[in-house]
């Protein structure tokens, strides 16, 4: 476990952000003393998931250990669209300012995206400071505007008269 390169793996200087990371998730162990070590991977390309998969399979099989690989988030890369600009223009009409830039997360669109791939996405969501910790905390206002957010977009005009 120690020598296991947790974290960020390969930065995308395009957008700036992580294009492929990967951690440590989950580890257990039964009765028996068998440890499972479950493992969470992300990337903007399926090059680059298989990759983070390939090189996490020969780590561990260098141990000896068995390694079984099950669902995997799918890769999903950003995008400005039309879509996402009704975002954006919503995002401000609520928050008074709002500003498009990529983040390492919005898995759900990967999953999705699967599913419908010519479907156009934005990932949005209320203020969280210190995710993935002890010590997470969301914004409850701005949980209630971004439903507000979200309510309008449904209903938005140019989202209609765009399809």
């Amino acid at each position: 476990i120690y020598n296991f390169k947790h974290g960020v793996r390969v930065e995308n200087v395009e957008i700036g952000t992580p294009d492929a990371s990967i951690n440590l998730a989950i580890i257990t162990a039964d009765e028996k003393g068998k440890i499972s070590i479950e493992i969470s991977a992300r990337a903007m390309s399926e090059d680059g998931l298989e990759e983070l998969v390939q090189d996490t399979k020969e780590f561990f099989n260098s141990y000896d250990l068995e390694v079984e690989v099950n669902d995997k988030y799918p890769a999903w890369k950003p995008e400005i669209n039309d879509f996402t600009n009704i975002v954006s223009e919503e995002m401000r009409a609520v928050f008074a300012k709002s500003k498009t830039i990529a983040i390492h997360a919005g898995l759900e669109c990967g999953v999705i995206g699967e599913q419908y791939p010519h479907m156009k996405f934005a990932s949005i969501g209320p203020t969280i400071r210190y995710p993935h910790s002890t010590r997470e905390m969301v914004n409850m206002k701005s949980v209630d505007r971004t439903f507000e957010v979200l309510k309008n977009i449904i209903s938005s005009e140019q989202l209609v008269s765009s399809e």
